[in-house]
């Protein structure tokens, strides 16, 4: 066996499959359904990212300070790194997040080029239970 994929040519390129949860995008076309176990983290889910593009939010929220200054949410990268923050700072959610779509698919509205909160929750959900408490010391 030459480790090959029937019909490959040597040259050609073997994609990897992506094995385990994975980011789903919504869709509203006609028949678009998620599959079974998949999750829905859009917003207005309690799983929805409430850093929206072009808000200012207090920094306060963000870095668990007494900061009432205000930042805006410029770009998606932005909205989720904020959302990255908030979430490392609440245990509870963490500890949810494991609870409740571990071994899940995750959809969001987010194209899959661009960046989503559902790969911050993905992230949580693969993350051992004891790590998570050891992060919260």
């Amino acid at each position: 066996m030459s480790g090959q994929i029937d019909g490959a040519d040597s040259g050609a390129a073997v994609a990897s499959v992506p094995v385990g949860p994975r980011r789903l995008q919504l869709s509203r076309r006609r028949g678009a359904r998620l599959p079974e176990g998949a999750v829905s983290v859009a917003r207005p889910s309690q799983w929805g990212n409430g850093f929206r593009i072009g808000d200012t939010v207090r920094v306060g929220l963000i870095e668990a300070t007494d900061d009432d200054s205000m930042v805006p949410v410029p770009d998606a990268a932005t909205a989720v790194e904020f959302y990255r923050r908030w979430v490392s700072r609440r245990l509870h959610v963490q500890l949810q997040v494991r609870e409740r779509l571990v071994g899940r698919d995750l959809a969001c509205w987010c194209r899959a080029d661009q960046p989503c909160h559902a790969d911050v929750l993905l992230e949580i959900a693969r993350t051992p239970v004891d790590e998570i408490w050891a992060g919260a010391r």
